[in-house]
């Protein structure tokens, strides 16, 4: 460890002197806490959301991005769109172009910043990280599990209208007769036991257990004396409550589990930060009874927490991520708070714009050129201080998403974890 923090030093001092070479702007003598809403004008604007990224952004020992000379080359764009006046106004491809030019290449693949042009009375988004997601059907993949030969008990969580689960779960054919593997879908990693109904919560409780606060009791599938494998599929979750997979994952382990650290961004510098932390899982008092092979499916759009999850999957020994790269967002975050004040790090602007961007049927009057800036808060690493930010996950055994085969009736990646589980290879 003292061999770990003695080169992360060294390399944090290196970075630093790198940046001071080859910066020419100096930081302004005055701070500007860019929570306090003052922009008249898309140069204020500009200027702002530059700041307090360059004060907030937790990666700048390892992003790419020369940030001051990006504030050089931009500034000018944004002085043009004011210098244009009313009878030439901007459009709002040239406002998302300039904004994209001012952000792309940035590694935070949460990155999100929402933009009110108050001009034309609308606000956009601009993620420099964003990938096109699968168009998976998760309602296909619950009927191809229907057609699969063998299987009983299933238990199935149905919402209203036509959309797919939140989560779900049955029981699958193991290897022997008799014998049985668990699978269970998470969609999402956002669950609230205080306001989701019973049958919204069945897939969870079929997970542990009605009524035993968050301990594995003896009627829950994962305890189960015939299931002999676990899947847990969270290919399409694009993230939730950490504290969720901290309760459901951490119920199959025997023992504390430390999985990897994070950090967070403490100052004004660009490099201050703090130490690195130990992020370990905690199995409640009443775990699975033995340990039983686990298998996660992941795939591109799986982000955030399923990612994480991925890592701490790979560090159980009877433990297998199965499908593909996940999309690289690793990075934990608090939105609709205001931890800029206080440390000068993660989200930061008015989280009425981002309440009304993210929600439908919200309004918003704000007249200025307001803005909302959503980044990660922590930067997470794993045992070896590898970050996945920008990379993603790599799956023990990789295969590949095709979508033509999962309309047509086949899931591989399914195929490829039930394999795994029955034949051990």
């Amino acid at each position: 460890m003292k061999t770990r923090k003695y080169i992360i030093n060294t390399m944090a001092i290196a970075a630093m002197s790198t940046l001071m070479m080859v910066s020419c702007r100096k930081e302004a003598p005055v701070l500007h806490n860019p929570n306090h809403l003052n922009c008249k004008s898309y140069t204020e604007q500009f200027q702002t959301i530059w700041e307090g990224v360059d004060q907030s952004y937790v990666f700048w020992e390892r992003d790419t991005v020369n940030w001051d000379t990006r504030y050089d080359r931009c500034l000018p764009l944004f002085q043009a769109f004011d210098a244009r006046g009313t009878a030439n106004p901007v459009t709002l491809d040239e406002y998302k172009a300039a904004w994209e030019n001012v952000l792309k290449g940035l590694v935070d693949h949460h990155f999100a910043a929402i933009l009110w042009e108050p001009n034309r009375k609308t606000a956009i988004a601009v993620s420099p990280g964003h990938k096109a997601p699968y168009e998976t059907d998760i309602a296909q993949e619950i009927s191809i599990l229907k057609r699969m030969p063998g299987i009983s008990d299933l238990t199935e969580n149905t919402v209203s209208g036509s959309k797919a689960p939140q989560s779900w779960s049955c029981l699958l054919p193991g290897k022997e007769s008799g014998e049985k593997i668990a699978y269970f879908r998470f969609s999402g990693f956002a669950f609230d036991e205080s306001s989701q109904s019973q049958a919204e919560l069945a897939p969870l409780y079929a997970f542990f257990d009605p009524d035993t606060a968050g301990n594995v009791g003896d009627r829950a599938l994962i305890n189960r004396d015939d299931v002999k494998g676990i899947i847990i599929d969270v290919r399409g979750n694009r993230g939730g409550n950490f504290g969720n997979i901290a309760m459901y994952i951490a119920s199959l382990l025997q023992k504390k589990l430390h999985i990897g650290y994070t950090r967070v961004k403490e100052g004004v510098g660009r490099l201050d930060y703090s130490a690195w932390l130990p992020t370990i899982l905690t199995p409640p008092k009443r775990p699975i009874k033995q340990e039983k092979n686990i298998v996660l499916l992941v795939d591109a759009n799986s982000v955030s927490c399923s990612e994480i999850t991925a890592v701490l999957i790979k560090c159980i020994p009877n433990g297998k991520v199965v499908g593909e790269r996940t999309f690289g967002g690793t990075g934990p975050l608090w939105p609709n708070t205001n931890l800029h004040d206080i440390f000068y790090n993660g989200c930061f602007g008015d989280t009425n714009l981002f309440n009304f961007y993210t929600n439908e049927g919200r309004t918003y009057s704000n007249p200025d050129y307001a803005y909302y800036v959503y980044t990660s808060t922590f930067e997470f690493v794993d045992l070896n201080y590898e970050s996945f930010e920008g990379k993603g996950v790599i799956p023990d055994i990789v295969v590949p998403y095709n979508a033509q085969e999962l309309k047509a009736g086949t899931d591989k990646q399914l195929e490829r974890a039930l394999e795994y589980l029955r034949n051990g290879n």
